[in-house]
């Protein structure tokens, strides 16, 4: 039967089949068949949809009228099971998009059957009044009166009213989005506008009847909606004028806005599934990212969102029955199995599906919860509710074969946010229970579970010694919530969790919480709702004041001595390394060598080429611990050369969590033999090794700090050379880094990079990205695609006194991370073609996690740099940097540079430098320009330069001096301006302080 439907109705493929009927199918068929949402003609009545074979089962009312829109009536089309079901069901509505100026609920009738026949729910497809006929509210307006329609009549259609979920595509999202965030606000009340405006609510619900009943729905999924209709786009954009009444959006601002979804978010509003595809021509992908961000800035709990690289407007293929099972799994979570909320303080449980050692199409007949018939036909199903909350056992201990620095504890700590990862074959996590008790069903959060099915095996034991399979299969697709793992009811003490592997290929094994509970009365599998928020600080935080090596109160923090070796010296060869380029694996012998040593030894190892073919979990050659130093006899002379190959998150060594010692006179290589590209464009597809040499890192809160790295050569690298992550004082001195293996974009090729936690300020925890030092040290090109990094809210950090030589774009970057108070001195930079000498503010990244400006107060001094595209770059409205004493010459052929040029730099200083003898053409001393931020996120960082000081500044022999494209508040003082051509260029409506008479602009 379904067969025969796909063949008379759609008539495609069966991969554009599953993008339509999975995905809903009226705004795929618009995309796909080249239909634009700007067309203002409604469909005409030979458009049509022809009649839809209803299946077996489903009982299919076209034509329901639900009330009045404005003077005339509309109707909803409702598809239900024919035979009544045991319990009421689930609502999904589905609202059709067109550019609010043409679609028709009737494009979903065989959509909504599928929602009986094979999701489980109640199917919905509802009209509204188009823009032809009438602007907005009216299209809100009459779909709050569908869904009070459906509350009013709940009884009749045998539906659940407090389980309504929502579905919108393009015109069809931003309805759906406006439904789910306007649900508590009445006409006439009044709302504070972004803009500081106070004006009233316009009528929003209307009065087509059902006045009576609610119109809260309780999720939302918005595919690809238009939700901002502030920018240029909407300004422009014909069906955006028409939803206004014939207005563009910048004529009637106020009105706009209250035509946004963002406008009206509140901690209260339901969870929101948002996807949206970069590719889109039709709607930016950054109302997506807008409308997310208002929601997360106002509390909304649940908002979960993804750019979807390669998608225009309409998926297809892999992403469109990816994004289709990503929206079933959100709805069935808040919607189907949504939360039932027990008294004040008490634990929330969802009532999930547990999961089965077998696939999903195989009925459990001791489980009816479980089983909707995969086939057409009636549904069957019990919605279980709790009496009282079911509370999981206490763990009394948990422990793991390893960690990645998140450690086991993290699991028992109610909170989704923490995790525990391992990674290799076979990592297990185990959870002691104090004595054996009754074991039903586990619930386990998987660690990007939204992304990603994990492979674990469960098992029990009752002493810990003997072991009983319990459990094997796949986590389920698409959450990261807690999910029902339902085991063979026994008795035991201790429970056991095995990885084995995930289907994205990361070797880790993530775990975020997991709980053991006793058998349901039942048999059926609730779990605790956990929550996920980042924890405070363990101590209230002391903003610092002054950049580099200080302490918060301006007073200077010493560096660290190295560490030095009090015991015993341990050499490799006496554990049987051998030190010729062979076959033989020396890293178990190396290792062997540190596992021996106490605090206060050496592991030495002679000059020679050691081979490290073995790991110890699929990622790191050799792991270092606390107080013993590794050695090599002579820098080029004494080589570590790795096998790791192509392998994600992998080191040839890595400190985590560990403190004094340190890591000297070595060459760090791998086997890799590829071909070296300095295209920095793209990725090179013959890029290999080890993804960074050394990193050092936390473990859990605990930082790694007091390391040197001194005298290493680091080459034959994918990603970076030295890692630093969450750690601080970390001092890598006298070393040498070349020949990544790939330059291109995504984080590869970088030489160090000293990183936080992105978009969080760790100032008052342990683990703060802090003191940490590069100096003395060489970067060649061009084969580095930066050479030294600090990214990710890290502050107070210095790199001085290094060479960087022909990197393939900035030298230093700064990398748009509100990095702060860090200090960059005594650097000799030259030959940077395509990049900066020093670079900060960013407009790198992936939506919505992108790149911005770097934190403020960063200080830039008695530099060296010759001959580069930029010299010092200051961009997406990174403030308050300090640029002093550099010295800035000799640009002689690379056309269009500039000395020091300030974007949207607010407060940047920029005093007594030297920039001379930069003949090439067109080249500019200094120059001050507007920033169009980053497009690809609406604009972030656009804006002209403010209260920009130059002061005392000396530019003598350059092409051009002194260029005000843009700003406000510039301040002129005591500059010194000889140039080849133009001394001062000035846009009329630049506003400055201290611009020279017209006889000193020119020479």
């Amino acid at each position: 039967m379904r067969n025969g439907l796909r063949r008379k109705v759609f008539r495609f493929s069966t991969r554009v089949l599953l993008s339509l009927i999975l995905l809903c199918p009226p705004l795929e068929l618009q995309a796909l068949t080249q239909v634009h949402a700007e067309t203002l003609v409604p469909i005409s009545s030979s458009a049509e949809p022809q009649p839809v074979p209803v299946p077996e089962g489903v009982e299919l009312y076209e034509d329901v009228l639900i009330g009045n829109a404005g003077t005339r009536p509309i109707y909803t089309s409702i598809a239900v099971p024919k035979t009544t079901p045991h319990a009421p069901m689930p609502v999904m509505v589905y609202i059709h998009g067109g550019g609010w100026n043409h679609g028709d609920r009737k494009q979903a009738l065989a959509s909504i059957c599928s929602y009986v026949t094979k999701r489980g729910y109640i199917g919905v497809s509802l009209d509204y009044r188009l823009t032809p006929e009438a602007p907005f509210p009216a299209q809100i307006q009459d779909v709050k009166l569908a869904i009070r329609y459906l509350r009013a009549h709940a009884a009749e259609y045998h539906l659940d009213p407090s389980r309504i979920g929502v579905w919108g595509t393009s015109s069809g999202g931003h309805l759906a989005s406006l439904l789910g965030t306007t649900a508590q606000i009445t006409s006439g009340e009044t709302i504070t506008l972004d803009t500081g405006h106070v004006v009233n609510v316009p009528d929003l619900s209307g009065n087509g009847g059902w006045q009576q009943y609610s119109d809260q729905v309780q999720a939302v999924v918005d595919m690809y909606g238009p939700a901002d209709f502030t920018t240029n786009f909407a300004n422009s954009y014909k069906s955006v004028k028409a939803l206004l009444g014939g207005n563009n959006a910048f004529s009637v601002p106020d009105q706009a806005r209250l035509a946004m979804p963002g406008t009206y978010a509140s901690p209260d509003d339901p969870p929101f599934f948002i996807r949206h595809g970069d590719a889109d021509a039709t709607i930016p992908y950054t109302d997506s990212v807008t409308f997310s961000n208002q929601l997360k800035d106002a509390g909304v709990k649940v908002v979960d969102v993804k750019i979807v690289p390669k998608q225009g407007h309409g998926f297809t293929g892999e992403a469109a029955e990816q994004a289709s099972a990503e929206a079933w799994a959100f709805l069935n979570q808040y919607v189907k199995n949504r939360t039932t909320t027990t008294p004040p303080g008490e634990v929330l449980y969802r009532d999930l599906t547990s999961l089965t050692p077998s696939d999903d199409a195989v009925i459990d007949s001791s489980k009816p919860a479980g089983n909707l018939r995969s086939c057409t036909g009636n549904i069957s199903f019990i919605r279980s509710t709790l009496a009282e909350p079911i509370l999981p056992y206490a763990t009394v201990n948990v422990t793991a074969s390893d960690s990645d620095g998140n450690i086991a504890t993290n699991t028992i700590d109610n909170n989704l946010f923490t995790r525990w990862s391992a990674a290799g074959n076979g990592p297990w996590i185990e959870y002691d229970l104090g004595e054996c008790k009754p074991i039903g069903y586990l619930g386990i959060a998987v660690y990007k579970g939204d992304t990603r099915t994990s492979q674990l095996n469960i098992e029990t034991s009752s002493d810990g010694a003997v072991w009983t399979p319990a459990w094997s299969g796949a986590s389920r697709f698409m959450t990261t919530e807690m999910q029902a793992f339902d085991l063979p009811d026994t008795e035991a003490r201790f429970v056991r969790i095995v990885g084995l592997g995930n289907s994205d290929g990361s070797a880790f094994t993530s775990l975020s919480e997991v709980d053991v509970y006793a058998p349901f009365a039942n048999g059926d599998t609730p779990v605790a709702s956990i929550p996920n928020f980042t924890p405070g600080p363990p101590r209230e935080p002391v903003p610092f004041t002054a950049p580099g090596l200080t302490e918060a109160d301006g007073t200077v923090h010493p560096v660290h001595s190295p560490h030095v070796t009090t015991g015993r010296v341990l050499n490799v060869l006496n554990y049987h390394a051998d030190p010729a380029d062979n076959d033989t694996d020396d890293g178990l012998a190396i290792q062997a060598a540190i596992n021996s040593a106490q605090p206060g030894d050496e592991v030495y190892l002679p000059s020679g080429v050691y081979n490290l073919n073995s790991t110890l979990d699929t990622l790191v050659n050799l792991k270092l611990k606390s107080g013993v130093n590794l050695r090599g006899e002579n820098q080029s002379a004494t080589i570590l050369k790795t096998a790791l190959n192509k392998v994600k998150n992998s080191a040839l060594m890595k400190v985590s969590g560990q403190h004094d010692l340190s890591i000297s006179n070595l060459t760090l290589t791998s086997t890799w033999k590829g071909n070296y590209t300095a295209d920095h464009k793209v990725n090179n597809p013959d890029a290999g090794g080890p993804d960074s040499m050394i990193t050092i890192a936390n473990f859990g809160e605990l930082p790694s700090y007091n390391i040197t790295v001194d005298g290493i050569t680091v080459e034959k690298y994918s990603r970076m050379g030295v890692r630093i992550d969450n750690s601080r004082d970390i001092v890598v001195r006298r070393s040498t880094f070349r020949n990544a293996t790939d330059v291109g974009p995504g984080g590869a090729g970088y030489g160090v990079s000293i990183q936080g936690m992105a978009k969080q300020d760790r100032n008052g925890y342990d683990n703060d990205t802090l003191w940490n030092v590069v100096e003395d040290s060489r970067f060649e090109g061009p084969y580095l695609r930066h050479g030294a990094l600090i990214q990710f809210v890290a502050h107070n950090n210095v790199l001085r006194n290094n060479q960087f030589t022909n990197t393939k774009l900035d030298a230093i970057d700064l990398h748009g991370e509100l990095e702060y108070l860090n200090e960059i001195y005594g650097n000799v930079i030259s030959d940077i073609p395509y990049g900066a000498a020093i670079g900060l503010g960013n407009t790198g990244g992936t939506a919505p996690s992108n790149h911005s400006k770097t934190g403020p107060r960063n200080y830039i001094h008695d530099n060296t740099i010759r001959n580069t595209r930029e010299g010092i770059n200051v961009t997406m409205g990174t403030p308050d940097t300090v640029i002093e004493r550099n010295l800035v010459e000799n640009t002689a052929h690379i056309e269009d540079a500039k000395g020091i040029r300030v974007l949207n730099g607010p407060g940047t200083i920029i005093k007594e430098n030297v920039i001379r003898n930069n003949t090439a053409p067109n080249y500019w001393a200094v120059s001050l320009e507007h920033d169009p931020g980053d497009s690809k996120a609406n604009n972030i960082g656009e804006g002209d330069p403010q209260n920009v000081q130059l002061i005392g500044n000396l530019l003598t022999g350059n092409t051009n001096g002194i260029r005000l494209l843009a700003g406000t508040g510039i301040t002129l003082q005591g500059n010194f301006v000889d140039s080849v051509s133009l001394n001062y260029f000035k846009s009329e409506h630049v506003v400055v302080e201290g611009w020279p008479s017209k006889n000193e602009t020119n020479p």
